[in-house]
């Protein structure tokens, strides 16, 4: 799985090479990308997990994504 006889064992940028992201797919494997599905799995099944990814996706706020999606804001209860 370590791929590299390196330091370090490849990641997923050294697939990178050039900027069309379906061909920077072809030369990932199989047993990595299914660890690398289960890596991200994991990190948005948290809560603040999915806060970090709304964040990135430049949400001020999980209330404010609910807006965005439904098209009003979430009822209080």
């Amino acid at each position: 799985m370590r791929g590299s006889i390196g330091t370090f064992p490849l990641q997923i940028d050294d697939s990178t090479v050039c900027n069309n992201s379906t061909i920077n797919l072809i030369p990932i494997n199989g047993v990595f990308a299914i660890k690398e599905a289960f890596l991200m799995q994991s990190k948005q099944m948290s809560i603040e997990g999915n806060i970090t990814f709304l964040k990135k996706l430049g949400f001020g706020s999980e209330v404010k994504a609910v807006e965005d999606y439904y098209g009003h804001a979430p009822e209080k209860i």
